[in-house]
């Protein structure tokens, strides 16, 4: 699989069609398949932090949230980058996910958190039926999470931490009877009524204005 390198993560270059038919083969092979999708607030973070440049490296699929991150890696593709905008992937996930009849565990840090990503899968796809929840009291026992997690034996997990509990929590795979597990970014789950990321607004421009700053000056040091 090509993958290239942005501040210490190896991010997979892949299609959305790509990584659709990856994912489909993990859902019907044995084993937990991980799908990390990257923002760039843990990618700022991830350039001073190798700890988390190796917990991410444990996942399988290794995905940019914004056309920022794909456009950073060096890739200038406007089919690639709509894909993003539209959020390509996720949706086809979802649509496979709810055609297959998927059996669906989601994992949060609080219910509300939780009711509300939920609600966000729903928007994206109206035929996701939610399986299990799980809310993780702060500090709790990862063994915890994964004994519950293999009582169902799921075909999706869904993650929903806060990082860097989310990253730490692919470190878990080995341990979890499940097919797929999935982790997403904040900017993911406000999605409009199409499924489309809504990343508009002030706090995203600014966002995307350090981080281009910031990913420059990276790969500028890293050259001399």
């Amino acid at each position: 699989m090509k993958k290239t390198e942005l501040m210490g993560v190896r991010i997979s270059d892949l299609t959305a069609r790509e990584c659709l038919s990856k994912t489909s083969g993990y859902l019907k092979k044995g084993g937990l398949n991980v799908i990390y999708f990257v923002s760039r607030d843990v990618l700022l973070t991830a350039k001073d932090t190798p700890e988390l440049c190796d917990l991410i490296a444990d996942a399988d699929l290794v995905l940019p949230d914004s056309v920022d991150i794909l456009n950073a890696c060096g890739i200038s593709n406007r089919s690639r980058e709509k894909e993003i905008e539209r959020n390509l992937f996720f949706k086809g996930f979802l649509r496979m996910i709810a055609r297959e009849k998927s059996r669906i565990f989601v994992v949060s840090d609080s219910m509300e958190k939780a009711e509300a990503f939920i609600s966000g899968l729903k928007l994206i796809e109206e035929g996701i039926v939610p399986g299990r929840r799980y809310i993780a009291r702060e500090g709790e026992d990862p063994e915890n999470i994964v004994n519950e997690i293999n009582s169902v034996a799921p075909d999706v997990v869904f993650v929903n931490f806060s990082s860097p509990v989310q990253e730490r929590f692919i470190s878990q795979k080995i341990k979890i009877n499940a097919r797929v597990m999935i982790l997403v970014t904040p900017d993911m789950q406000r999605v409009r009524e199409d499924g489309t990321i809504n990343n508009r607004g002030f706090l995203n421009m600014l966002t995307a204005r350090i981080f281009k700053r910031q990913a420059r000056k990276y790969e500028m040091d890293k050259e001399s």
